[in-house]
């Protein structure tokens, strides 16, 4: 029934266009509409029904993803670009009939899908409904006929927030959250052949971008040399930050720093891949926030001196900085060791009630139901 509906509904074929790739032109990626080409997806030889079901082998996640772990932690971790070639097997956990089959079980909602072409965000409104159930309306459903319709025009699925609903990923992240000592979160990225998603930018967060099925064009630019403390507002992106082209095929791994420039292009055929994302990093300035925050409380909030306007500038630094030239070295590497264990208290405390709820959620469920037979 499930693959009967994705014929009906067009996500089996997709309809893709010839692109100029060219993301140092103003951002954008100038596209034609000639020579249309069908591509069915029942020629693709990778796919593999109940992929999600799979699990990755026991053993360290984030070696699977960039190989030598020191080197990376050495050389990458939040500095550079690092491209793996390690064949990792996410693949296992999430294919390409396993993203279209979440989408024609029609149970999809806003806001974890979002849709995009040639560098412009599609308005939800073109690609969900609202539904009446009962007496209630049930808005931001996900209509698979739209969504069809969209991706024959060469638009890129986006599944955001996976963890809470595709658990093979919620598993992995959980296993590389505590080999990173971070959070993350995944999604995953369906693109059309030789169509452009998302336009040339930058994201607010360290990504491990793994390509699953199909091959997928890369452009990424240096990684910056001060990390940006905002999200990309999309506009007119550096005229040329060095771009470097690479083709990632499945079981690749590239990892961008948060604030690399980057943009993509499916290639010759359907492409998949899955971004694992850091969410709220664990930074030093995380820390040094936190320690002056218990050494100085209130007085961080102190307004400057009337009239600073007028004042000489070493006078007002000097009445800012005061506060925190009394303090004594062992004062603040007491107040930083505090500030450590606490945010490492609360990582290993939410990992713990993530690994918890993962593996007891179903459990409980089903004793509940019992207790009221």
């Amino acid at each position: 029934r499930i693959r009967a509906r994705l014929h009906r509904s067009g996500l089996i074929t997709f309809v893709t266009r010839k692109t100029q790739f060219n993301p140092l032109r103003d951002g954008v990626v100038v596209s034609s509409s000639a020579d249309v080409i069908q591509k069915p997806l029942s020629g693709r030889t990778s796919v593999r029904p109940g992929m999600g079901s799979a699990e990755m082998s026991a053993g360290p996640v984030l070696a699977t993803l960039v190989g030598d772990v020191a080197t990376f932690s050495e050389s990458a971790w939040g500095r550079e670009v690092h491209l793996a070639t390690t064949k990792h097997r996410i693949m296992d956990l999430l294919g390409i009939d396993d993203v279209l089959n979440l989408v024609a079980s029609g149970g999809m909602r806003l806001p974890d899908v979002r849709m995009m072409n040639d560098g412009e965000l599609i308005p939800a409104e073109h690609f969900s409904r609202s539904a009446q159930l009962g007496r209630n309306v049930t808005e931001g459903l996900i209509e698979p006929d739209l969504v069809a319709g969209l991706m024959s025009e060469g638009a890129t699925l986006i599944l955001q927030g996976m963890r809470r609903y595709w658990a093979p990923l919620d598993g992995l992240c959980r296993r590389l959250d505590q080999e990173l000592g971070q959070t993350t979160q995944a999604g995953a990225f369906l693109t059309p052949a030789e169509c452009v998603g998302a336009p040339n930018h930058y994201d607010y967060f360290d990504a491990f971008v793994c390509q699953t099925e199909g091959t997928k064009h890369w452009l990424y630019g240096c990684a910056p040399g001060v990390v940006p403390l905002q999200p990309w507002r999309h506009g007119t992106p550096p005229a040329d930050p060095g771009f470097t082209a690479v083709t990632l095929r499945p079981g690749d791994t590239l990892y961008l720093p948060r604030g690399t420039f980057h943009q993509a292009q499916a290639a010759e055929e359907v492409s998949l891949h899955v971004t694992i994302r850091v969410v709220q990093p664990f930074t030093f300035r995380t820390l040094l926030e936190a320690a002056l925050e218990h050494l100085l409380g209130p007085s961080l909030e102190h307004p400057l001196p009337v009239g600073h306007f007028t004042l000489p500038i070493d006078d007002v630094v000097e009445t800012i900085l005061s506060p925190i030239l009394n303090l004594t070295t062992p004062e603040l590497l007491d107040s930083l060791s505090m500030a450590f264990r606490r945010g490492r208290d609360d990582l290993e405390r939410n990992f713990d009630q993530e690994t918890a709820r993962a593996s007891s959620g179903i459990a409980l469920l089903l004793q509940a139901i019992r207790s009221v037979g």
